[in-house]
This record gives structure tokens, sequence and C-alpha cells, in this order.
């Protein structure tokens, strides 16, 4: 929304560190916001939150708290160009959280990636379109 926006802003105006600018937009984001940021298909997103709820799956935020103290001293980028393995990228071209420009970088940093489109997801690929989700992990398993 308009109003979201303008809070977000009102909070990277006020020269925040980005800690305390996440740490506030968490606070006034809202479960259908979160859902649409995630997911093309508000449906699977509906199955996906029951999913959770009926897990008791809760974020507790401690992997981003964890990266945030401990930053790595070598970029990703750079990380990545030391890597040979064969890697897999799924992407939801509608992914408003890592994305396509992510996803990019990391397919061209690896030399030995195969990048994969999913056209009608976001976050989740593989609860938005799994059965290509599927065939595309077990052609590159073989």
């Amino acid at each position: 929304s308009l109003e979201l926006q303008h809070e977000i802003q009102s909070f990277i105006s006020q020269n925040l560190g980005i800690k305390d600018i996440i740490d506030r937009i968490w606070d006034i984001v809202d479960t259908d916001t979160v859902d649409h940021l995630l997911f093309e298909d508000q449906e699977i997103a509906k199955l996906n939150r029951n999913l959770w709820e009926e897990s008791d799956l809760i974020n507790t935020g401690l992997m981003h708290k964890a990266l945030l103290a401990h930053p790595m001293a070598i970029p990703l980028t750079e990380r990545l160009k030391g890597l040979s393995h064969q890697t897999l990228i799924l992407t939801g071209i509608h992914d408003r959280n890592t994305g396509l420009p992510i996803s990019r970088i990391i397919h061209r940093e690896l030399l030995n990636s195969q990048w994969v489109l999913f056209y009608h997801s976001a976050h989740f690929p593989d609860l938005e379109e799994p059965e290509k989700f599927a065939e595309n992990v077990v052609s590159f398993l073989k």
C-alpha cells in the first residue's frame, strides 16, 4: 500500500542502520503483504500459511540475527567464483524477496550452474509449480 511505502521511506530517510530498518518494517507489515511478497498465487499462500500454523513453524529471525552478527569477510560474489560444483538455481520470476537480480548474479559467478525460471511462481516455486520443480530437481540429480 502507499501508506506502507511512505512508512518504509520514513525509516530510510531517518538514516537508521539496516537492522533497525528491517526490524521496524517487520513491526508494521501485515501477513497479507508478506504473502503477496512471497507468492504469486494467493491460494497457495493461504495453504502454506495453514501448513506453517499446523506445524507451529515460527520464524524467530535467529538466522538473520546470526548473519548480521557474523558477516562474512569475503563477499558472496567473491566466494562463488571459487566453486566449481554443478549447481541448480531455481527462481520464480515474481520473487520480490531475492528474485531475478540475485539469481542472475549467482548464475553469472557460478561457472558450472544451470538456471531455471518458474513463470508462475514467486519465492516458493516448489509450492507454486511443484511438478516443474520436481522434474528439474530430479533431472539435475540424474
